[in-house]
């Protein structure tokens, strides 16, 4: 993949977390409560290991990720 940015090579690999990832539009303080209506999931897994599949610009030091439906 190519980086949007700068046109290089992107370098495949994971976004991994031991929980669920969370995308919001302000800084959260404390834990998330999944029962919220605030924010997006963007990986699934809640008790078990997370990944999801990302690209690495290390030229703009940026990550991209596609997002699980």
């Amino acid at each position: 993949m190519k980086c949007p940015y700068c046109n290089n090579d992107m370098i495949p690999g994971y976004v991994q977390n031991g929980r669920r990832l969370v995308w919001d539009t302000e800084k959260l303080d404390g834990a998330y409560l999944p029962f919220t209506e605030k924010g997006r999931f963007v990986t699934k897994g809640f008790f078990k290991n997370t990944e999801m599949e990302s690209y690495l610009c290390e030229n703009c030091n940026i990550l991209l990720s596609l997002l699980e439906e």
